[in-house]
């Protein structure tokens, strides 16, 4: 209810500011839009109660161990001491936390852990139907074909199997992501060198791969697959200046942004024994 009561909010400052709710829609109508599929991609957790996923208790604990770890003062979190029966594990090693910082923070203002993972259902919605909308629409010029793309996308039943079956929270996160990497090595490879956004298409690859890295490794590995696989298909594109520029660009600011995650992780891999 208090999400559905932002959301009324919302529309109705809308439609407050543009006098009418058909001003609304001729404004700002991508907005809502995006923001009524969002509440409807989203029903299953406006049901009153927690729905049991595979491994929501997984993911639950780990909210709540990384939320006693930043009370305590470490930063960033790499050992959760809720693990174990108080022994604990290393599970922010080898699982991406950053976006948890969103549940965390509902966490510690007062909400409880269920209500906080809900939320963040909630806003992973918005942001795979937004983020494909905003892909598509730069691919395609049509914002009703993106919207229906977006949504088609949030629908996916593999995608709502992730979500609420098997409660894979790190690989619904890493799907938000993928249209973004999927727009960018397709402008990479489609776009005109002399075109005035090619020299910043490293920007959504960046932003892409770093969303994967840091919610799931597996699913940056199956990304890493298909792009190497483009790119052999595409190989005299990838040797030219301009193109190979913005590749590696995006393989060096990606490594730099991530090492803080990466560096531990692959570390410990080799020289601690877990």
């Amino acid at each position: 209810w208090f999400l559905l009561s932002i959301c009324v909010d919302v529309v109705l400052y809308g439609i407050y500011r543009y006098g009418s709710l058909i001003n609304l829609l001729n404004e700002k109508k991508t907005i809502v839009f995006i923001l009524l599929g969002t509440i409807f991609v989203s029903y299953p957790i406006f049901t009153g109660y927690m729905r049991y996923g595979i491994d929501v208790g997984f993911h639950l604990t780990r909210i709540e161990g990384l939320k006693n770890e930043l009370i305590n003062g470490q930063f960033p979190v790499k050992m959760q001491t809720i693990w174990c029966y108080g022994y604990g594990y290393p599970v922010s090693l080898y699982y991406g936390d950053l976006f948890l910082v969103i549940p965390v923070f509902l966490r510690m203002v007062g909400f409880s852990v269920q209500f906080s993972y809900n939320a963040f259902l909630f806003i992973i919605n918005f942001a795979t139907i937004a983020i494909t909308y905003w892909c598509c629409k730069r691919m395609c010029q049509n914002r009703t074909i993106s919207f229906v793309c977006a949504m088609l996308y949030a629908l996916m039943p593999y995608r709502l199997s992730d979500m609420y079956t098997r409660s894979a929270l790190g690989e619904t996160i890493a799907l938000a992501f993928i249209p973004l990497i999927a727009y960018g090595i397709w402008a990479v490879f489609t776009y005109e060198v002399t075109n005035s956004k090619y020299k910043r298409l490293w920007i959504p690859l960046i932003i892409g791969f770093t969303g994967i890295i840091q919610s799931h490794i597996l699913t940056c590995l199956l990304v890493a697959y298909v792009i190497i696989f483009v790119c052999m298909i595409r190989i005299k594109k990838v040797f030219q200046k301009d193109r190979f520029i913005v590749l590696s660009k995006t393989v060096i600011y990606t490594s730099l942004l991530n090492a803080w995650f990466l560096f531990p992780f692959m570390f410990s891999m080799g020289h601690l024994d877990i």
